[in-house]
This record gives structure tokens, C-alpha cells and sequence, in this order.
């Protein structure tokens, strides 16, 4: 695709500009809620210590943080949907009349045979990358994960289920994989591509620990995506993942594991070797069924175009 630089900063850019607009607006909006509803609940002294009605203000944002984040996810998916949509019309309606045959919504149908490796992927990413990255001693030297995760937990397992299990998942990759990474490849390989959108993906997470799981597991997402031909791919693989995330939170197994370093590095090591294994199996199952469906996929390209189902 001979499409110019002048544009890539905001074509690339522009959907995470997006998020955030659309992040502050329902913050605004909450904040204005809270204001008005919980005023009376609040102290004399806070209506007129502002330092005080900030604090209380602050704590009882913090308290609707899941209701926010469930907020944005539900107005955004639809916004880039359309996107995605875009991305694949706009190049052939308007500039070009041949093109890349991944660069649609979806390169090929779904094969639901993958789910159960995708969930394992899913589960293995959390018991295993993440427990890893959790026993390096970084919480605090950039952003407090600590924090978050009392934020998030103050929400109530429900709202955990719902806004980081499944919600944040579908927008997130949407956003980092349906967007960034393909729009991104305009311009480079895929493997940039993939570690561009990793980066991004990381440090839009505000602290290290987050950032640095965010950025090996939007690898392993962009790669997924490309095997899977397919957003349904890393989607599930998140999905599992942030919902193992919230399960294990309230089992007394894991977070006995935890608090023994001589079970919890081994076992993360072990699970972390699995996860790559699962990776890779994921990679020789599309692997196989890539090499018979290759040829025809070209043939029919153009006839392909008109019948893509862009839903999701």
C-alpha cells in the first residue's frame, strides 16, 4: 500500500486519542454524578475545605473506577467497529483497487476448534507470565500496581467480571490489535508492527508491572491475531486471561501460593514455559490449515472483498 507518512502519526494515533476523549467525557460525567448526588452525604467542613472535598470527591470516584472503565469499553466497541469497517472499505473504495488480503475485518472464518487452546493460552498467560513478572520487586518505581488493584478490587467481584474480564478485553483489542497493529502495518512488518503496538499497548496501562505484562502479552496478542487470522483470537485469549486474573484474586489457593516465593517461582516458571507451548501449538494448528487455504484465498481476493461479514 503506497499510503503517505504525512498521515501516519494521526492514522495511528488517532484511535487511542479516541479512547481518551471518550475516558474523560465519562469521568466528567461520573464526577458531575457523584457531586451531586452523595453533596449531602458529605461533611460541612469538606464544602468548604477544598482540599477535604477533593480527598472525599477523589475516594468516591475511586469507588465507581470499574463502573467508569465498564462506561467507556461500552461506548467505544461500537466506535471501533466502525473503524475497523473503515479501515477495510476505505483503502478499496477510494484508493486502491488491489490491497493486502489480511487487512480485512476478518481474513477468514472463526475456526471455533482453536477455543480451547486460546483458553489455555488464556489462563496460563495469568498463572504464568504474570505471577512471573509479579515476584521482580518493581511495584512503585513507575506507577503504583498496588493501588490499582485496590481500586479495582473496591468495586465488587460483578463489576470485575463484567468491566476487566470481558468488557476492557473486546475494546482493548480492538483498539491495540484491530486498530493500532493493522494500521501500523501499513507501514512496517508485522514484527514492528507487533512491538510498536506492544509499547503502546504497555504504557497505556500508567505502571510498570501492568506495562511490562501488557507488553509481552500484546506480543503473543499481535501474533495470535495474525495466526487466527481473525480479532475473535486474542479477544478470547484476553478474555480468559483477565478473568483467570479476577478468579484467582478471591481463591485462598492462589493467594496462598503467593505468599510462598519457593512454590510461586517455580510453578511460574513451569506455567510460563506451558504458555509458550500453547502459543506455538496455536501457531502449528492455523499453520497447517494456512497452507491449504492460501492459494484459493488469493484466487478469490476480489470475490472475497463483496462478501466479507464484518460483524463481531
Amino acid at each position: 500500500m503506497n499510503y503517505s507518512n504525512d498521515n501516519k502519526i494521526w492514522r495511528v494515533g488517532g484511535p487511542l486519542l479516541v479512547y481518551l476523549g471518550i475516558n474523560f467525557v465519562v469521568q466528567l460525567v461520573f464526577s458531575i454524578m457523584i457531586f451531586y448526588v452523595q453533596f449531602n452525604e458529605w461533611s460541612i467542613d469538606a464544602a468548604f475545605n477544598g482540599l477535604l472535598y477533593a480527598e472525599q470527591l477523589n475516594a468516591s470516584a475511586q469507588m465507581y473506577t470499574l463502573a467508569m472503565t465498564g462506561g467507556s469499553a461500552l461506548i467505544s466497541i461500537p466506535i471501533f467497529v466502525w473503524l475497523m469497517k473503515k479501515d477495510y472499505e476505505y483503502p478499496v473504495n477510494k484508493r486502491h483497487k488491489e490491497r493486502s488480503f489480511d487487512c480485512r475485518v476478518h481474513a477468514k472464518k472463526f475456526d471455533i476448534k482453536t477455543i480451547p487452546l486460546l483458553s489455555l493460552a488464556g489462563i496460563f498467560a495469568t498463572f504464568g507470565v504474570s505471577r512471573l513478572i509479579l515476584i521482580l520487586p518493581l511495584d512503585g518505581i513507575l506507577g503504583d500496581y498496588s493501588q490499582v488493584k485496590a481500586t479495582y478490587e473496591a468495586g465488587g467481584v460483578w463489576m470485575q467480571i463484567i468491566a476487566l474480564g470481558i468488557l476492557s478485553p473486546i475494546v482493548e483489542e480492538l483498539l491495540f490489535r484491530g486498530l493500532v497493529y493493522k494500521r501500523l502495518k501499513i507501514y512496517y512488518d508485522a514484527v514492528t508492527s507487533a512491538y510498536i503496538s506492544a509499547i503502546i499497548f504497555g504504557v497505556a496501562h500508567f505502571n510498570l508491572i501492568q506495562g511490562l505484562y501488557a507488553f509481552v502479552m500484546g506480543i503473543a496478542f499481535s501474533f495470535i491475531y495474525e495466526r487466527c487470522k481473525n480479532i475473535y483470537g486474542p479477544i478470547i485469549v484476553h478474555i480468559v486471561a483477565n478473568l483467570t486474573t479476577v478468579i484467582s484474586g478471591i481463591n485462598p489457593i492462589s493467594s496462598w501460593i503467593d505468599r510462598h516465593i519457593w512454590i510461586k517461582l517455580p510453578l511460574a516458571l513451569v506455567e510460563t514455559v506451558l504458555f509458550i507451548k500453547i502459543v506455538y501449538a496455536i501457531y502449528k494448528k492455523t499453520d497447517a490449515k494456512d497452507g491449504d487455504e492460501d492459494e484459493s484465498d488469493k484466487e478469490d481476493v476480489n470475490e472475497e472483498i463483496h462478501k466479507i461479514d464484518f460483524s463481531i
